[in-house]
């Protein structure tokens, strides 16, 4: 099932990507920040990341301290991964 939705899910994602840069230019400015304001359509989703990565890596990891399940394991480390990015 992955495997078919890889492409597609790749595709998706380069499409969102190509295109944030149009949707950013076009917003209009704020009224008392102006340009300045623009710096928050990235830095706030990147926070959320982080934070959610790491509260997820956070779980998993005390998850796997008593469970000692691999899988849990290797949660903590994607999430730990996607928070340091």
């Amino acid at each position: 099932m992955m495997q078919k939705l890889f492409p597609v899910l790749v595709f998706v994602c380069v499409a969102m990507f190509g295109y944030a840069p149009f949707l950013i230019v076009n917003a209009p400015y704020e009224s008392t920040m102006g340009l300045v304001q623009k710096i928050f359509y990235f830095h706030v989703p990147s926070a959320i990341t982080m934070f959610v990565s790491a509260f997820v890596c956070g779980i998993a990891s005390a998850i796997f301290l008593f469970q000692r399940k691999a899988e849990d394991d290797r949660g903590a480390v994607a999430a730990a991964e996607l928070a340091v990015l």
